[in-house]
Order: C-alpha cells, then structure tokens, then sequence
C-alpha cells in the first residue's frame, strides 16, 4: 500500500468515542501485562475488549503503536508534552523505548524527594519523611499500568529491558542518597541506608501493585495502605528526639515523680 491509500485508509476512519479509548487501553494494558510485548497479538486485545479487531485501527497502525499509546497513558506526559495525535502511527518499539527513556527522568515526579535534597535539618523531620513516602506511593499508584506492561515486556525488548535496569537503581540511589544525607545530619536511624532504601521502595511497591491481587490482603483499601506505609516508615526510621525518648511510659512516669 502506498502513502496515498494509506492516507486515505486514515481519512475513512472512524474514531470510536472517548469512553472506547479508555476500554482500548486498559484492554491492552491487561493482556501486554498478562502476555507481554512479543507474544501480544491485537485479536487478543479486541477480544478482551469485546469488538471486532478492525475498530482497533481507528486509534492505532498496529501493536507497536498500541504499545507506545499504553505506555504513554500508564506512564503519563511529561509537564508541557501533549498526547499522541489519533491514530497513532510511526511508533516503533525504538521510539517507544527513547520516549520511556525520556520520560522517567525523577525530576518532575518527586518535587518532595527534590525539596528534601536541598533542605539541611528539616523543621519537621517526622512531616518530610511522610511527604517523601507519601510521595513515592502516590507516584507508584500514577504509573503502575506502565510498570505491570513495562515489567512483563522487558524479557521481549532488550532496549526496554536496559531503560529499566537504569531506572531502578537510580530510584534506589535516590533514596539511599537521601537517607544517607539525613543519617548524617542524625535525623533518621538508619544503620544500613542501601538496604533501608531498597525496603522502602519494595514495601510501596507491594503495597500498591501486589496488594490488589493478593487474595489475603485485597480488602485493605488505598486510602489505609498508605497511611500505614508512611507511618511504619516514619515510626521505624524517626530519630529519637532525647533520651527520655527511649524510655517506656512507666520509666517516665517514674522520673516525673
């Protein structure tokens, strides 16, 4: 086909209404996670949709492009960057790939996290440490459709696999670095900042992408999942504010008298 029937392959389209779009790519986002990138076919997605597999190509050219559109709304723009126009086209899995690259920059998404570096002895250690946690949870619930599909297709994308790798041990370093920073000016207690960091990162990882599937803890809701992460975290790692700190209620009431 040449660029001129293409052309008007496009032109006689029909895009299907925006409630549609949602079912197409949380269609697609469900079997590109269960299935991942190679083994993905769109007769597979049309049929988790419940529609015939030509009303897919009124948003997308093919699976390469369905996978780019999946990825850019699990993961979201960028500040200032607009979607892709309908129907996707041109989206190779290299493009894909740099557009993720691009994307997971850390910068934008943990304005918390960015305060926190910049910030020698906080007023209040116990609300900072809450926000950075709170922070990263609510950062994880934005992009956990892009990480269950990035997950699952790593295997199939060297490129994407590569990206991946990157992006987790940055987001580790990240946080080793500032519980390293905090460690040394003797707010937090953390004997072992990598692991501590490492802990925290999968304790919110749990908490907002496996919870929901684990049949033992499903009925915990969102809203207590994350109160109780940010509180274990800030309970476990808060310096003591003085001595009289490590003593129990007895020991103080003791001294008071």
């Amino acid at each position: 086909m040449d660029g001129q029937q293409l052309a008007g392959r496009r032109s006689r389209r029909r895009p299907l209404p925006e409630d549609r779009l949602e079912d197409l790519i949380r269609a697609a986002a469900a079997v590109f996670s269960q299935r991942g990138y190679r083994r993905t076919q769109m007769a597979e997605v049309a049929r988790e949709m419940g529609v015939s597999p030509g009303n897919l190509y009124n948003y997308v050219e093919g699976k390469d492009a369905l996978f780019h559109l999946v990825l850019r709304r699990g993961f979201g723009e960028r500040p200032g960057e607009e979607p892709p126009e309908l129907p996707v086209t041109g989206a190779s899995v290299e493009v894909t790939s740099n557009w993720v690259a691009r994307r997971l920059d850390f910068v934008s998404d943990f304005p918390e996290l960015e305060a926190a570096f910049a910030r020698t002895q906080p007023a209040d250690p116990r609300g900072e440490l809450e926000a950075v946690v709170g922070e990263l949870y609510d950062v994880l619930v934005r992009v956990r459709v892009g990480v269950d599909v990035l997950e699952r297709s790593i295997e199939d994308v060297p490129q994407l696999a590569r990206i991946f790798a990157g992006v987790r041990r940055e987001l580790f370093a990240r946080y080793e670095r500032y519980l390293r920073q905090r460690a040394a000016e003797g707010t937090v207690r953390v004997e072992h900042p990598q692991a501590v960091a490492h802990l925290l990162v999968e304790l919110c990882s749990w908490a907002v992408r496996r919870r929901p599937h684990d049949p033992e803890a499903a009925q915990i809701s969102d809203a207590v999942a994350r109160q109780t992460v940010c509180r274990f975290t800030t309970n476990a790692l808060l310096a003591p504010a003085g001595p009289s700190a490590l003593m129990d209620g007895s020991q103080r009431t003791q001294q008071q008298r």
